[in-house]
């Protein structure tokens, strides 16, 4: 992150004055990237001295039109010519991918230059040889920052991947159809791993298509510092992330199971209203699923609608459901609740002899605290 801050104050002193440096070797460096030719400043915004231009790295090996990797950047001019950057467009290139650095004016600006940039690419696609629907944005360090939210705002449809290494970021809003990878540098500071910690448990807690690759000796960066095994396989992963995603097969799946996802999520986060309408839905397009008649009644139960929720966990007991002990659980902390004892009594019966008193009352959450509920369990006898 130093060197992209050197680079921000210092190349627009000297630029003109000599060629940008050539791209970094980096650890991963497969033999195609010899085929790989680069386009440099084009301009994408504006003319003359206050002209923003990016650079195409492109292989010549290329057949028909390919989809575009954008290395995102918030630094400032000179982040286009930092060899780590020039270096990851290059390597992109080799793997398949149209792969760009640009400048930006400044952090301020950064978005709406990445948008003049996506907006230049779909206009002139034919001419470049891209795909500017098919577009995958790996962000950096500090670039993840903005990066998170541009890439998650659901009016940027084109973006099909984002990959962030060793950086961190919030968003206000989330896309279920855009695939993420996270890769984090196991020696970075740990205010950032902090970031990075809350970042991800944000994403898995709404359920969201996140991956998470931990480089437990990396520091940051590691793709031109660290040559060894572990961060040349972490980047062919990172590719083959990548080119999945932009598969319509994985695209499709995503959306396919999206109000799954977007319940269950509701269901963790305890979003009853969502999570109750959600299952609702489900239940109704697959009538059969224990699974679903089950996480009905786990809705219902957050929402407080007692006797529904037990008799949606005996529908997924009739339906064949081999979680017993968790549908146990869930009837009694339901029917308990709704003052209906004898039904109670049924489905203590199905917790397995061996259960103790204090073990069934910790797993019913606030259905324990009800006095005819813990005298019913207090009375069983364990074996």
């Amino acid at each position: 992150m130093r060197r992209f801050l050197l680079a921000a104050i210092l190349l627009p002193i000297i630029a003109g004055a000599q060629e940008a440096p050539p791209p970094a070797k980096l650890a991963l460096h497969p033999a195609t990237i010899s085929a790989v030719i680069g386009r440099h400043n084009l301009t994408y915004l504006g003319e003359g001295d206050s002209a923003l231009t990016f650079d195409l790295y492109q292989s010549r090996r290329r057949q028909g039109a390919q989809p575009v990797f954008i290395v995102f950047n918030v630094i400032g001019r000179g982040f286009k010519d930092d060899p780590l950057n020039s270096g990851w467009a290059r390597l992109a290139a080799a793997e398949g991918f149209a792969g760009i650095v640009y400048q930006v004016p400044d952090e301020s600006r950064a978005v709406a230059s990445f948008d003049a940039l996506l907006a230049h690419l779909r206009r002139n696609a034919i001419r470049l040889g891209i795909q500017s629907d098919s577009i995958v944005v790996w962000a950096g360090s500090t670039n993840a920052r903005i990066a998170l939210p541009t890439a998650e705002d659901a009016s940027r449809t084109t973006i099909r991947a984002l990959l962030l290494y060793y950086g961190a970021g919030s968003s206000p809003s989330w896309r279920r159809d855009l695939p993420v990878l996270v890769v984090r540098a196991g020696l970075d500071q740990p205010l950032l791993q902090r970031l990075q910690i809350a970042m991800i448990d944000s994403m898995i807690s709404r359920n969201l298509p996140v991956t998470l690759i931990n480089h437990p000796h990396a520091t940051h960066p590691f793709e031109d510092q660290q040559f060894d095994a572990t961060s040349r396989e972490i980047m062919r992963q990172t590719f083959a992330f990548a080119h999945t995603a932009l598969l319509g097969t994985s695209r499709g799946a995503l959306e396919d199971g999206a109000l799954a996802a977007n319940t269950a999520a509701a269901l963790l986060r305890e979003e009853w209203p969502t999570a109750v309408a959600g299952y609702q839905e489900l239940h109704r397009q697959h009538p059969d699923d224990f699974n679903l008649t089950q996480r009905l009644g786990d809705a219902l139960l957050g929402a407080r609608r007692f006797s529904e929720s037990g008799a949606a966990y005996d529908s997924a007991l009739a339906q064949g459901s081999w979680r017993r002990v968790e549908l146990a659980l869930g009837a009694i902390a339901a029917y308990g609740q709704a003052g209906d004892l004898d039904r109670t009594r049924t489905w203590l019966d199905r917790i397995p002899p061996s259960w103790e008193s204090e073990r069934i009352l910790s797993r019913i959450g606030a259905a324990a605290s009800v006095p005819q509920i813990r005298e019913l369990i207090l009375q069983r006898t364990p074996r």
